[in-house]
């Protein structure tokens, strides 16, 4: 987002705007902010990690009573 203020006196604030759409892959869960991301110095660029190919959440494995495992 990004919005216009002025300074001067009185300190004044514009209406805010949307500077760019982001993937909605990169939202944390619950859909609130960005997981990885970067701005260049200079504020002009923005960097975000994109997964390429990728259209679902990898698998996971869960192992449970993994501690009896270990003494076989």
């Amino acid at each position: 987002m990004s919005v216009d203020v002025s300074l001067t006196t009185p300190f004044e604030v514009g209406s805010s705007r949307f500077l760019f759409k982001s993937p909605g892959s990169l939202a944390m869960p619950g859909g609130v902010g960005i997981l990885f991301w970067d701005v260049t110095p200079d504020g002009e660029r923005f960097l975000f990690a994109v997964p390429v190919g990728q259209s679902a959440a990898a698998p996971y494995t869960v192992v449970q009573s993994w501690q009896t495992l270990l003494k076989r």
